[in-house]
Formats: C-alpha cells, structure tokens, sequence
C-alpha cells in the first residue's frame, strides 16, 4: 500500500512509553534513525506539550507531546512548519477520539499525510482546516463546559436529596415524639373521665341515701 509518489511528509506516528501505538511511512531506510531521535527525546520532554524539531539527515522530524503519547511527523526540510503543526493537531484529535485503531488508523495516517502534504502556508485549504481545528477545539471545550455544568447540576441534586433525607427523618422523629404525647394525654384524659364518673356516680348515690332518710 506505500505510495511511490514522493510527498512532503514521509512518516508519522503515534507512540507512549510502551512503544509505537501506530505508524505509517513512505519511506524505509531512516525510519529507525527517526525513533531513536524521538526515543532520546522522549526522555527529556515527558510530561510536556512542545512541538519539538529535530534534526535527521534528510528530514525534519516534529514531536507534539500531549499527557504522555508522542504524535510524530517527519517531513522533506523545506515543509512549512505551520502545516506540520496541523497535522499533528489533526492526528491527535482523530486519535483521543478513539474512532479508530489499527490498520483503520494507519489508513487514516496515510490519507492525511497525502493531503497535507499538498498544502502550502498560502493555501485556502490550509486555511479551511486551520478553522476546522479551531472548530473542533471549540466543540470539544462546549462539551467541557456542558460537562462541569451537568456535574454542577448533579451536585446541586446530590445536595438536595440529602437535605430531603435529612427534613425526612427529622420529620419523623417530630411525628414519634408527638404520637408518644398524645397517647400519654389520652390516657391522662381517659384516667380523668374515670374519676369523674366515679365521683358522679358517688354523688348520685349520696343523694338518693340522703332522700331515703328524710323520707323515713
């Protein structure tokens, strides 16, 4: 599947402190030199975010480094620097999506560095893919947003929940500690009500004696 045309970009790759994720290259006979390169440069710009130049024989090799994966691009030394960042902008995004892997990747790898390898600083395209890159960080940094807001809202619920489930069990006791109350006034009236009539009834009774004598 290598092409014989030559092409300004040569070589790309993705690589992590494993090894080579995926590659792809028109070109043979400096690919081992080109990883030795970037493995010495490994070393030193880990952890960082440069767009770093180094300097081979025939070509110039460019590294984007982003949370530890390496988006490699080796180019013919005249290529502009400002496509070569493009198209490693472009790589990365394509690769954090996930979409695809393997051969799929490696296909993808091949298409881009024959489109912009055609390119040129002065290029209409070139700057119609610089707006969709910026379109693309701009959806991507939307959804950011859009998913701090929906953890702010998904707090906010949390938090009102327990709120509810504390109201709830305050509730609760108030309702236990009422009902306690009520049945103990309940049974201090039903204990009055009881004496009451006792008394009545004792009243009636001396009455109706009282009567019985005065009648007598």
């Amino acid at each position: 599947h290598r092409t014989t045309v030559m092409q300004s970009i040569v070589y790309s790759a993705i690589l992590n402190n494993t090894g080579t994720l995926v590659k792809e290259s028109v070109i043979g006979d400096v690919e081992s030199q080109i990883l030795s390169k970037v493995n010495n440069f490994k070393t030193s710009g880990n952890g960082s975010y440069p767009g770093g130049f180094i300097s081979s024989n025939k070509y110039k090799v460019s590294l984007l480094i982003d949370t530890g994966t390496i988006y490699v691009c080796a180019a013919v030394p005249a290529f502009s620097n400002k496509i070569i960042g493009l198209f490693l902008a472009e790589i990365r995004t394509e690769w954090k999506t996930g979409s695809k892997r393997g051969a799929a990747m490696e296909e993808y790898l091949r298409h881009q560095m024959s489109h912009f390898s055609k390119l040129d600083d002065s290029s209409d395209q070139l700057a119609q893919v610089s707006k969709q890159l910026d379109q693309v960080k701009g959806t991507m940094r939307d959804n950011l947003d859009t998913l701090l807001v929906r953890g702010e809202k998904l707090e906010l619920v949390q938090d009102r929940t327990e709120n509810l489930v504390d109201s709830t069990t305050d509730f609760r006791k108030q309702s236990d500690r009422l009902r306690c109350q009520m049945k103990k006034q309940n049974i201090f009236l039903t204990i009055g009500l009881i004496v009451l009539v006792i008394c009545v009834l004792l009243a009636i009774g001396g009455g109706i004696w009282l009567i019985v004598d005065m009648t007598t």
